[in-house]
């Protein structure tokens, strides 16, 4: 959870900074209500098809304790003021070692490359404002999920559980 707070924070100071001069303009986000609530939330089918990746991952022999959704409040706060689309639905669960795997989940391949486009530049954007070298993470991609851990050898391990996945590793220069 660190983690995907650390990027969204960071995409957030980066808005933040950027954007301290301009006239703020109406989010043009929208979400997917859930069907447990008047408001809205993650969508249930998504999370649905997150808590499913997790199963099935944890049935093919890579650990994931402790999963849950993660806050849709904070998250779509953090995204829209970042101007990165919201995902169907966010979780996240430990693997070995204390590794972070986080589960976004789309409605469609559409939105879930909009979402993943949007968020690879913002996090490229940021690490070159401030001269970051090499910052590079790996992630498992489908039609419409992204898995993504901390390490290549996770994502390699679940890439290859998982079928018509691919590991893929965003590097900024």
């Amino acid at each position: 959870m660190m983690r995907v707070f650390a990027v969204l924070l960071a995409v957030v100071a980066l808005g933040a900074c950027s954007s301290s001069n301009k006239k703020s303009e109406p989010s043009a986000t929208t979400t997917t209500p859930t069907t447990a609530s008047n408001g809205p939330g993650w969508n249930a089918a998504a999370l649905a098809a997150a808590k499913d990746l997790a199963d099935k991952i944890q049935a093919g022999g890579v650990t994931c304790s402790g999963y849950t959704d993660l806050d849709y409040q904070t998250v779509a706060n953090d995204l829209t003021k970042s101007g990165i689309p919201v995902p169907g639905a966010m979780a996240q669960c430990t693997s070995t070692g204390g590794e972070n795997l986080t589960f976004e989940t789309f409605a469609d391949e559409q939105a879930a490359y909009s979402f993943l486009g949007t968020k690879n530049g913002k996090i490229c954007a940021t690490a070159a404002q401030k001269k970051l070298k090499n910052v590079s993470y790996p992630y498992v991609a489908a039609t419409t999920y992204f898995i993504e851990p901390d390490n290549q050898a996770t994502a390699d391990r679940i890439s290859k559980i998982l079928p018509n996945t691919r590991v893929n590793v965003t590097k900024c220069s």
